[in-house]
């Protein structure tokens, strides 16, 4: 549950700019279907790709995601 909030935050920490900051925290969103969206363009385009990465993974070791 914590996955992209203390990714955030510690971004946040470490000086980051709000934006970068915000975009992390919303990498993982949404986390179900009816689930909150990214707000931001940097944070949609995170998430899509970490979907990607993800669905790639899957056909690179053999397993057809559904």
């Amino acid at each position: 549950e914590l996955q992209g909030i203390m990714g955030g935050e510690y971004a946040r920490h470490d000086g980051e700019a709000t934006a970068v900051a915000q975009a992390i925290r919303e990498q993982y969103l949404p986390k179900a279907i009816e689930g909150e969206l990214p707000e931001t363009e940097a944070g949609q385009v995170l998430s899509l790709a970490d979907r990607l990465d993800s669905i790639a993974a899957f056909f690179h070791v053999g397993l057809v995601p559904t």
